[in-house]
This record gives structure tokens, C-alpha cells and sequence, in this order.
């Protein structure tokens, strides 16, 4: 008998853009949506650390938080005005703005009922259950992998925010709490 065939798109672009869930619905009105979460002060860093290794982010941690309203506030608003505007400075510099989960997620669900959210760090610290959650979100057989390995994450160096001040991360917490 012939198995049926199942497609997955991942981009973390998808989650931020506004009009992304408006666009997917249109596509796949019966997709199920997973999201996988990672702390927003940690993801913050990271995606601070990851701009640095390009050579895309001159400031300092500190200043591209102070620096990020007014680099990525007219974003939005540009969006509304061309659907098509890439927005590459929201997607380049929200650092705070890409942690601003609960909003992203309302977006998404006003299109999509299915959606599972799921731990990054969860699935960092113990995979298995994470994803036998995944598996059955997807209604799919649970079959467990010899090993879970990462390939995009090479580095010796911790995946976390250690670096960070604590003003900063207190400061990135309040940010993330309000929102």
C-alpha cells in the first residue's frame, strides 16, 4: 500500500512576520503548526552572537537592545504599506521583538486551530518526550531515533546568555514578562 507523504516548512521568519499566518492559511488551510520556543532572553543572544559572526552587528549587546526600537519601529508599518517589503531590518534586529511569543502566537491563532507549542530547551535537555509529543500532535506512529544528534549547533560554547550582564537580562525579562 502506498504510504502517505508529508511535507515540513521551518523558518523562525514565519512566527514573526504579521502577515505570515494570514498567507499560510491561504496555502494550507489544514496544516498543523508546531512551534518550538526557546527562552526569549537566551534566543535574544543568540541571535545577537549569530549577527556578530556575519558581521552584520556593529553595537555592543547592550546598545543593539537600546538600539532596537528605533531600528525596527517603522517595520511594521512598512509591511502594512507593501505586503511584498522584505523587512529585513525586523528580521535582522528584533531581537526583543522575536521574543514576544504570546503576540506571534495569537496571529497564528486566528487562523489555525492545530497548533502545538513545544521547549527547545526541553527538547536540548531531555528529547525523548518532546518528541513523542511532536509525533503525537502529527498523529504518526512514536519511533524513537538510535541517538538525537545536532548538526547546526557546533560550537563547544555554552547555548545559553552567560555572557549577558545581569541588568541586561533583568532588563530583557520585564520586556518579555510585559509582553
Amino acid at each position: 500500500s502506498a504510504r502517505q507523504k508529508l511535507t515540513f516548512e521551518a523558518t523562525p521568519d514565519y512566527l514573526l512576520h504579521p502577515l505570515a499566518a494570514r498567507r499560510a492559511v491561504e496555502l494550507l488551510p489544514g496544516a498543523k503548526i508546531v512551534v518550538l520556543l526557546r527562552d526569549p532572553v537566551d534566543r535574544a543572544y543568540s541571535q545577537y552572537m549569530h549577527n556578530r559572526r556575519l558581521g552584520i552587528e556593529e553595537l555592543t549587546f547592550d546598545q543593539a537592545i537600546k538600539a532596537e526600537r528605533a531600528r525596527v519601529e517603522d517595520e511594521y508599518h512598512k509591511i502594512e504599506a507593501d505586503p511584498g517589503y522584505a523587512a529585513v531590518p525586523l528580521r535582522r534586529f528584533g531581537y526583543v521583538e522575536r521574543g514576544k511569543y504570546a503576540e506571534q502566537l495569537e496571529r497564528w491563532m486566528e487562523y489555525y486551530a492545530d497548533i502545538c507549542v513545544l521547549s527547545s530547551d526541553a527538547f536540548i535537555a531531555d528529547p525523548r518526550p518532546v518528541f513523542e509529543e511532536f509525533l503525537t500532535f502529527l498523529e504518526l506512529p512514536v519511533w524513537m531515533p538510535a541517538s538525537f544528534e545536532n548538526f547546526s549547533y557546533t560550537s563547544d560554547r555554552p547555548r545559553t546568555s552567560q555572557d549577558m550582564s545581569p541588568a541586561t537580562r533583568d532588563y530583557l525579562r520585564a520586556q518579555f514578562a510585559a509582553s
